[in-house]
């Protein structure tokens, strides 16, 4: 089974990442507040796979001191579906037998990858709810969505069939930013607040056992003005000082004294 999981409150990803790989045979991150687990071949270690949900709940509570959703159903579009249901602190089942119950009755909006646009085309053709997208001619919705078409009609119907993901993509970069709560009109504090977003972008490209060639300053001033300024380094490096010491000279010539 596979098991979405979106968290509602501020936590470490790692954290979780960790306690879900414990007990899942495979585990994608999805997202930074969301994982699929496949729990397929648990059932003689970890018992009925609902009740089994209930208390990966709860140990996230406990542990990790925060509230999830987990949705369980045979696929990850159903899962999803269901951690959306209810919430906070819930876990809800949306198996193929429950599909016309639990998710025809909801509206078109509610469908993963059905945003603003797309609900707007499908009220416009009479479409209100995944039930009556779902209900609807296969070929009319590809020629009018596309590909796009062909994906909600099938989640509509609760088809899925992308498998895991083993393994997570290497990040093609490492960023931070910060918004400070007044002005900042020196160099000094500016350059403090450097420090601080070079110290947790190192740290992370450590953690990744990565290495990084460019290093990028953006600035937004108090009228929400944007500049940026880039170099590439005559070698990478995973070394705190050293793109500090890029940063700063990146901050001194891209900053006016605009307060920022």
């Amino acid at each position: 089974l596979s098991i979405g999981l979106p968290c509602f409150l501020s936590a470490t990803p790692n954290g979780i990442m960790e306690l879900l790989r414990r007990y899942a045979p495979d585990v994608e991150a999805y997202s930074i507040d969301e994982a699929f687990c496949d729990m397929t071949g648990t059932t003689s270690l970890y018992g009925d796979p609902v009740a089994f949900a209930h208390k990966l709940k709860d140990m996230i509570r406990d542990e990790l001191h925060f509230t999830v959703n987990i949705g369980v159903s045979s696929n990850r579009i159903l899962a999803k579906m269901a951690s959306d249901f209810e919430k906070p602190d819930k876990v809800h089942t949306l198996f193929p037998d429950e599909i016309s119950k639990k998710l025809w009755p909801l509206p078109i909006e509610d469908l993963f990858f059905v945003g603003k646009s797309t609900s707007k085309r499908l009220r416009s053709f009479g479409i209100t709810t995944i039930g009556e997208l779902a209900r609807s001619d296969h070929d009319m919705i590809v020629s009018a969505f596309k590909s796009h078409g062909d994906t909600i009609w099938n989640y509509a119907n609760g088809i899925e069939s992308t498998e895991l993901t083993h393994n997570e993509p290497m990040n093609k970069g490492y960023g931070n930013s910060l918004t400070i709560h007044f002005d900042v009109t020196d160099s000094d504090t500016a350059k403090r607040v450097l420090l601080s977003l070079c110290e947790t972008v190192g740290a992370r490209i450590r953690a990744a056992r990565a290495y990084i060639s460019v290093v990028q300053v953006q600035i937004t001033d108090n009228e929400f003005h944007h500049t940026s300024r880039q170099m590439t380094l005559p070698s990478s490096t995973n070394v705190t000082e050293k793109i500090y010491e890029c940063a700063c000279q990146l901050f001194d010539q891209a900053w006016d004294h605009t307060p920022i």
